[in-house]
């Protein structure tokens, strides 16, 4: 019981007859189960509802909302009593899911184990004591165009606090050279090499149109196919030597 007037005032001199009159308030404690910042509608006034003592006759209606706080969060899943008029000491039980936010940084989708069931993984909130479990794919964006995961930093957690996964990874872009695919980091450098006979010439034709023995960049997809054909300097020495002889045994005959 809070006294909260007196009449007359508490500092007086008695030297007669005094009638004192105290006007008491009286209030119950209500308790909350857990410590959060708890929304509620007390006497149709939104406020924050803490452990305290409350007027007789106060109204509370306990919102049920969810409570952020530095990455962590709370889902009040249940209340009770969630609606009450304080006319005796209560206990206001709360039933709540705690959450962390965990920042998956990653330049491709990814997939993980979540408590053991195969499904794609983003930043978000999970439930304390969420298991995750990230696995290592190749990512492919197209037929030519893939990236390989290099490393993955918290591959495997458990989430009982706020976390970052990182994923790095390598872009690599298909290099078809003669029919013969292979795989390539971005910005590699291929020397493009061929033997062909002395009586032949050759070049690269595709992406690029270049001649044996060029150096190029892998910045993107690439397809280069070697086309031969004769070699027209060597038929007409050939030709041009084989005139010479001819010529020379005729001059001898005469």
């Amino acid at each position: 019981i809070l006294i909260i007037k007196m009449v007359p005032s508490n500092f007086i001199i008695v030297n007669n007859y005094t009638q004192f009159y105290a006007y008491p308030i009286i209030q119950f404690y209500v308790n909350i189960s857990q410590n959060i910042p708890l929304k509620a509608l007390v006497n149709g006034t939104e406020t924050i509802l803490t452990s305290n003592w409350y007027n007789n006759g106060t109204r509370v209606l306990i919102e049920n909302s969810t409570y952020t706080m530095n990455f962590v969060r709370f889902l009040v899943l249940a209340v009770y009593p969630y609606n009450f008029i304080v006319n005796r000491s209560i206990n206001v039980h709360l039933s709540l899911l705690k959450q962390y936010y965990v920042t998956v940084n990653s330049g491709v989708p990814l997939e993980a184990y979540i408590n053991s069931t195969k499904e794609p993984i983003t930043s978000g909130w999970y439930n304390s004591g969420t298991t995750i479990d990230v696995i290592n794919n190749t990512y492919y964006s197209d037929s030519y165009t893939r990236f390989v995961i290099l490393d993955i930093i918290n591959r495997n957690i458990t989430v009982n606090n706020p976390s970052n996964i990182t994923v790095m990874t390598e872009k690599e872009f298909l290099v078809n050279i003669n029919n013969v695919s292979q795989w390539y980091p971005a910005s590699s450098r291929i020397t493009l090499n061929a033997n062909v006979p002395f009586y032949e010439v050759g070049s690269f034709k595709g992406t690029y149109n270049v001649p044996i023995g060029y150096t190029i960049t892998v910045n993107g997809p690439i397809k280069e196919e070697l086309v031969t054909g004769i070699n027209i300097l060597f038929v007409l020495g050939i030709m041009v030597a084989v005139l010479a002889i001819i010529v020379l045994i005729i001059i001898k005959r005469k």
